[in-house]
């Protein structure tokens, strides 16, 4: 059996999470594979990761994605029909090489297009994940006569049909519950699954922030990950600003900055904020051992993402597995399954007084963050257990 993963986006946590894991399984097996990716791998941090779970893997290589920078809907079809032809072209030049299953790892980058032209990879089975499904209006604040709702599930039905699609999984719970009602003759594709997240190397609090020159004493929250504009940086700075809240707060922001976002720290505030060690930057791609020793150090995760971002978070299940208190927006799925569980404060951006009094009182460890540290010892026990591979694998042999 042979299989070819498909991950064109470097960027981000696939390759370390989703690729990283399907290769451990695969390796498990003893089932041969390929990965078709972009050259960028070679010099990413993120080889290193995934060459822990196999030393020799073979890649073939696609040119990269592009990225709308303008949101609108023909540009974000522009830029997916690019990367549409980008991944097919890249599947063609290797079509000699029988596969028996295609994992692109996820659809979200051709899903706009799709519809109208089928799967990139043609005749050949193929299965995928879908990161931020927006076709339930459960806890998108949107209606049933919303247009983009409307053709959204129009399109989402149509690359249901294809015939070449044998799976499509998603970790949200209301969208898989949401096709598997609403559309029942494919509710055999629609799979759910937790996200994949390791963390190697916790150790105690304490000594995690004296590793990272940080007081005992200090309150820490971790910003974690892609670092763009959708994770609120802005406002969680004008938060802890405050002449209202605990001065010991401090705040860790660790991975790769956008352009917008260094230009951000770039202002005379946060200049002044990071000199005084207020804000402490690590603006890199982090390995294992670096990752786990934030999340140690880390006394609340920041996990409130607006205008996007409403689907999967790998840093919600990574908090949950640290059982690091987590504060997320009031919008998505990780405010959903918060709600639902009970791991941190929902953090609503436009009460800058309700999320301010929220932060200082759980920044002096008060009887709510004791409460929600309890849960988190209950819950990671419980629930958010990894299954990602077992289930990909377990499908990948009924379509041998």
């Amino acid at each position: 059996m042979k299989i070819l993963i498909v991950e064109p986006e470097i960027n981000g946590h696939h390759f370390a999470m989703y690729v990283r894991f399907l290769v451990r399984g695969l390796v498990k097996k003893n089932i041969s594979f390929s990965i078709l990716t972009t050259k960028k791998i070679l010099k990413h941090p993120v080889l290193k990761i995934i060459k822990k779970e196999k030393k020799k893997i073979n890649f073939f290589f696609l040119e990269d994605l592009d990225y709308p920078e303008d949101k609108n809907v023909l540009s974000l079809i522009k830029f997916q029909l690019s990367n549409f032809n980008k991944i097919k072209k890249g599947f063609e030049s290797i079509k000699n090489i029988k596969f028996d299953h295609i994992f692109l790892v996820t659809i979200d980058h051709i899903d706009k297009v799709m519809p109208f032209f089928g799967s990139p990879f043609g005749k050949n089975k193929f299965s995928s994940i879908i990161l931020n499904p927006k076709n339930h209006f459960s806890y998108y604040r949107i209606t049933k006569n919303n247009f983009k709702y409307n053709i959204y599930n129009i399109f989402l039905q149509r690359i249901l049909k294809l015939n070449n699609l044998k799976n499509l999984y998603s970790n949200d719970p209301l969208f898989v519950r949401f096709i598997k009602k609403k559309y029942k003759i494919y509710k055999n594709k629609i799979n759910f699954f937790d996200e994949p997240v390791e963390l190697e190397c916790l150790i105690s609090k304490n000594l995690a922030k004296k590793k990272l020159g940080i007081s005992s004493k200090t309150f820490v929250i971790l910003v974690y990950g892609a670092i763009k504009s959708s994770k609120s940086i802005s406002d969680l700075i004008h938060f802890i600003t405050s002449k209202e809240i605990n001065k010991k707060i401090k705040i860790l922001i660790c991975g790769k900055q956008t352009i917008e976002i260094k230009n951000l720290l770039k202002k005379k505030l946060y200049k002044n904020l990071i000199k005084r060690k207020k804000i402490i930057i690590n603006n890199k791609f982090l390995s294992l051992k670096d990752e786990s020793l934030v999340f140690s150090a880390a006394d609340l995760t920041w996990i409130v993402y607006k205008n996007s971002s409403l689907g999967s978070s790998g840093v919600f299940y990574m908090s949950i597995k640290a059982k690091t208190p987590l504060a997320t927006a009031n919008d998505g799925i990780p405010a959903y399954l918060n709600k639902k569980y009970q791991l941190g404060p929902i953090i609503h951006l436009n009460n800058h007084k309700q999320s301010i009094k929220k932060l200082h009182e759980l920044s002096n460890y008060s009887f709510m963050y004791r409460m929600y540290q309890k849960q988190l010892s209950i819950i990671s026990k419980k629930k958010f257990q990894n299954n990602f591979y077992e289930k990909i694998l377990k499908n990948f042999f009924l379509y041998k």
